[in-house]
């Protein structure tokens, strides 16, 4: 479950694991203005290198959740439902503005999609205002919450990240660990430090993407499921290859 900075320190508090998963874009030049999708990539990243390619790392913060939600009631209530995070708030309706909702990959019971019950979106367009102040509420914890995770990451020496779209290299810092490493970044940010240069590189489970990557100047490896002394596990979207 992805989680702002905010959520997950409350998180982290109650005694919940909390991950960083990493993936990264390489960013060798600034694309034109009009390229919403990148310009929208670019807010949510922060810049670092991996030898000489120049590249955007899109951490997410992520509370992982085997099985039902530890905050799921035996009457199927929510035992924070005030406090729920942003993204059960907003679900079913996507958070990225380039992703269609699609009620087929979705959990709600078909009830939920029979005709006569209030509108959620018409068109492909959201007629709930009060579910787009969400959403843009959520988008704007995604850029802001960017600094503080450019922080945890150089405090913590997180410096792995998964090629955007392919997979991702998960961390599981120790609770207390991560918790003051946002805190610090909170601070850091609301005075604006900047955090150190951060060197990354790229890691695959596909000998393609590693060799693609070392031909335009990355520093990449290729990761499996035998790798051993690996600070971070490789959640792959594809077969080894």
């Amino acid at each position: 479950m992805p989680l702002t900075v905010a959520e997950a320190v409350d998180w982290l508090r109650a005694g919940r694991e909390v991950q960083v998963f990493c993936e990264a874009i390489p960013w060798r030049y600034e694309p034109p203005h009009d390229d919403k999708l990148a310009a929208y990539k670019r807010a949510r990243s922060f810049a670092a290198t991996s030898a000489s390619l120049p590249m955007r790392v899109l951490p997410l913060l992520v509370a992982p959740i085997p099985g039902a939600c530890p905050h799921l009631q035996p009457d199927n209530r929510c035992a924070i439902y005030a406090r729920r995070p942003l993204v059960c708030r907003i679900y079913p309706a996507e958070i990225n503005p380039f992703l269609e909702l699609q009620p087929e990959h979705k959990a709600c019971p078909s009830d939920a999609w029979t005709p006569g019950r209030p509108a959620l979106q018409r068109r492909g367009v959201l007629v709930d205002a009060r579910l787009q102040t969400l959403i843009e509420s959520a988008r704007a914890s995604a850029v802001a919450d960017v600094p503080v995770k450019a922080a945890v990451c150089a405090a913590l020496g997180l410096a792995a990240a998964s090629l955007a779209n392919e997979g991702y290299a998960v961390y599981t810092p120790e609770r207390a660990a991560l918790l003051a490493a946002l805190l610090a970044g909170e601070a850091q940010a609301e005075h604006g430090a900047a955090p150190p240069p951060t060197h990354w590189r790229f890691v695959s489970n596909r000998r393609a993407t590693v060799d693609a990557l070392a031909e335009i100047g990355a520093t990449s490896a290729l990761v499996d499921a035998q790798s051993a002394a690996l600070e971070f596990e490789y959640l792959g979207f594809y077969p080894a290859a």
